[in-house]
């Protein structure tokens, strides 16, 4: 029983299909994580996914925690999100955001190395880059911001260097239609929406 309720459905579908072929979506890093899910087979996939979610949860309250933030509040802001946050993987690169910023005001040397592992999970952790350089400048962490910047380099480099299909996967996605600038056009009759790219895109 227990079994058929952990076979992947919808974007753990997804997620099962890019592990045992490859994606054009993500980057190898996420890929990894997919297979790692699918250690033991489709019918545990599920369970073990939850488990890995759950887990990144943890640390990233924990990294709050040392922060001296309030990871209720963090808690608060995700768990409603229900399926949106157990059935994706969103929440990895945002505990290695976290920790990157953690980082970059403790252990300098290692914040960018790690921001550079975010990049190559799922690539927009790259915005905090000037954010994270500029907490290394103004606590005089110069040796982490130089040492840290070849590893950024490399480790970004040698993650994308045969990822050219995912940008241009990214590149040819249209206007997603539970963002922000999908909400004018949905009002408009005449845009066409389309399953496109494996989410719900709007001309």
């Amino acid at each position: 029983m227990i079994e058929q309720l952990a076979i992947p459905w919808g974007e753990l579908g997804t997620y099962l299909r890019y592990a045992n072929n490859g994606s054009l979506e993500y980057p190898p890093l996420a890929v990894g994580l997919f297979r790692i899910a699918n250690i033991f087979g489709e019918r545990w996939f599920t369970l073990i996914w939850y488990g890995m979610v759950a887990l990144a949860i943890l640390l990233t309250c924990l990294v709050l925690k040392r922060m001296k933030g309030n990871f209720y509040i963090f808690l608060a802001s995700i768990l409603p999100l229900g399926g949106l946050l157990w059935d994706r993987f969103d929440i990895f690169p945002a505990l290695i955001t976290v920790l990157a910023v953690y980082l970059a005001t403790n252990w300098g040397i290692l914040a960018l190395p790690v921001l550079a592992i975010g990049v190559i999970l799922k690539i927009y952790p790259i915005l905090l880059l000037p954010i994270v350089i500029g907490m290394l400048i103004k606590r005089g962490k110069y040796l982490g911001l130089a040492v840290g910047s070849v590893a950024f380099t490399l480790i970004v480099w040698l993650g994308l260097a045969k990822s050219e299909s995912v940008l241009e996967f990214h590149g040819n996605r249209g206007i997603q239609i539970e963002s922000i600038r999908a909400m004018p056009k949905l009002l408009d009759k005449n845009s066409v929406v389309e399953f496109k790219h494996n989410t719900f895109e709007i001309k």
